[in-house]
């Protein structure tokens, strides 16, 4: 997308980050139930989270800007590997987390470049092995990470308790 420009977000840009978690939040009511927080711990994570992210070396969140304004963001972070019986090949990951493109903005290729950023600052950082999870009707980013050479690994089964 001509005049896009992808920047590491800073503690200036909390504001854009609540933005964030608060759309996605909005998007995802009522599609995924059983996967949204209870309204009282949404509150508590706006602030905290943004700021742990933004204030982590292991960490990283970009946002996406056309002429000024903001249109997508995403962000990475270094995990340690789960490995309960020793056999992983890495002992740190590469997660993305949440990634969100305005509505007006998406299929432009915004989220194509905010993902290749982080990628890049994985990279920079040694890492070498990548994950993410992507609900499983989410077709769109599930395309998207398969354009990176993400593969599907596990399938994640849940069941919420029925009254």
């Amino acid at each position: 997308m001509k005049g896009l420009k992808i920047r590491k977000a800073t503690i200036k840009d909390l504001d854009v980050l609540n933005h964030i978690q608060t759309a996605l939040l909005d998007d995802e009511r009522g599609k995924y139930t059983m996967a949204l927080p209870s309204e009282k711990k949404i509150d508590t994570m706006r602030g905290s989270r943004a700021k742990e992210l933004l204030q982590s070396k292991d960490a990283v969140v970009m946002l996406a800007e056309l002429d000024g304004q903001f249109v997508g963001g995403v962000y990475g972070e270094i995990q340690p590997v789960e490995d309960d019986v020793g056999w992983a090949k890495y002992t740190k990951k590469g997660y993305i987390g949440w990634g969100f493109v305005e509505p007006a903005y998406r299929k432009q290729g915004v989220a194509y470049e905010l993902v290749q950023e982080v990628l890049r600052w994985f990279k920079l950082r040694n890492i070498k092995l990548m994950a993410v999870s992507i609900m499983h009707n989410n077709k769109a980013v599930q395309g998207l990470m398969k354009k990176f050479g993400f593969k599907e690994y596990i399938v994640d089964f849940r069941s919420e308790e029925r009254r």
